[in-house]
């Protein structure tokens, strides 16, 4: 592709994107000017997990972000790796019991085989191959980690925030969506602003990998782990994991008032409702003997994560604190400490993903979007090097 079609290719994503963004930012604030919520709320009991999961998960990006470390060597990922495994064992064993610490061992136990075979991944400092090796390492543990909190913490699918069926996935991949055009504005807006002001000496590590030696193979392992791996694991750490712990103390759930039922006997799924969202409407056919207060919901939520909101549903006590979602989101920005001026717009990213699992708790909605936002910053990083 010759420089001025990667030119005219850039710009055109950049004007079809910005007023997407617009678009769908115009029909938000014309539903919520109308009185209907953005998006439904979807209660579900507290978590049965505490903070630790999230801290085990988190350590390899508190680890990064203290040490600075790069992909494309050896000694990023093997010491990374090594602690990984010293710390979910470290962690998890004293405070799970026996069956947490055998859990932990397990995960322990893939960890260190996919660490085993780094050296033929990471070898003469392939990119490719670094990326890759974290890619697994991301998706593995991650899948581990939900194994291990239904095994260990009896989290049901409900509690995991997974999807009930393939017609509910879409759905919430579509929210995700139209959550990605709605962010998409702000966020970009928000890091031209900040680099035109800051004028960061450093970026993204991968980006300034890619600049410096640019090949399809970098570029390659770059997306791999952008879209793929980091949207996975960093979804289900900062929101399932930690944002559904923090909920807990928060008091969103109303817990001592709402007899939540998890039995997916006592559910009866209706059709999309007609809002468009894709999202399935659930009627209780055995009510919850609770309260007759609108706050109550009357139990609404179930194993499918979906709920459908009597009048007044959305009233302050069901949404008694935002605090979480603050929280996560600037923890999502930390970590992204070092990465130039990306901190604050991720931080703003982060408060647009919390609010998806807040209303919804469940995390495809926030995996969709996070995918999306990468997948757009790699097409506009691939289209850079077809200019070279």
């Amino acid at each position: 592709m010759s420089e001025p079609i990667a030119n005219s290719a850039a710009s055109a994503t950049l004007t079809i994107a910005a007023a997407a963004s617009l678009l769908t930012l115009g029909r938000l604030l014309a539903k919520r000017l109308n009185g209907q919520p953005l998006l439904r709320y979807e209660p579900r009991r507290p978590v049965p997990w505490t903070g630790w999961p999230a801290l085990v998960l988190l350590s390899p990006l508190l680890l990064s972000l203290l040490g600075k470390l790069i992909l494309g060597a050896e000694p990023t990922v093997s010491p990374l790796s090594e602690r990984w495994t010293a710390l979910t064992v470290g962690l998890t064993a004293p405070i799970a019991g026996p069956s947490g610490a055998a859990a932990a061992g397990a995960g322990a136990t893939v960890t260190a085989a996919l660490t085993a075979v780094a050296p033929s991944f990471v070898r003469e400092g392939s990119f490719l191959g670094a990326a890759l090796l974290m890619t697994m390492l991301q998706v593995t543990v991650t899948a581990a980690t939900y194994v291990a909190l239904a095994a260990v913490a009896g989290a049901s699918r409900l509690d995991l925030g997974l999807p009930a069926d393939v017609r509910q996935f879409w759905g919430d991949v579509r929210i995700g969506g139209i959550a990605f055009l709605a962010a998409l504005l702000p966020t970009y807006a928000l890091q031209v602003l900040l680099n035109w002001l800051l004028q960061p000496q450093s970026g993204h590590p991968f980006v300034e990998q890619f600049m410096a030696t640019p090949s399809v193979g970098i570029m390659t392992g770059i997306a791999l782990a952008a879209v793929v791996g980091a949207p996975v694991f960093e979804e289900t750490a900062f929101r399932l994991l930690l944002q559904g712990w923090l909920e807990k103390p928060a008091g969103r759930l109303q817990a001592d008032t709402v007899a939540v039922s998890t039995d997916e006997s006592e559910i009866e799924r209706a059709p999309i409702d007609d809002h468009g969202n894709g999202q399935l409407v659930v009627t209780m056919i055995e009510q919850v003997d609770a309260p007759a207060t609108a706050d109550a919901v009357a139990g609404a939520a179930n194993s499918g994560g979906d709920a459908s909101l009597p009048a007044g549903a959305n009233g302050a006590s069901m949404n008694a604190s935002n605090w979480p979602i603050a929280v996560t989101a600037v923890a999502f920005g930390l970590a992204h400490w070092g990465h130039g001026a990306s901190p604050a717009p991720l931080v703003l990213l982060g408060l647009v993903l919390g609010y998806l699992y807040s209303r919804t708790h469940r995390i495809v909605p926030a995996i969709a979007c996070h995918m999306l936002f990468n997948a757009l910053t790699m097409w506009l990083l691939l289209l850079e090097y077809l200019q070279q």
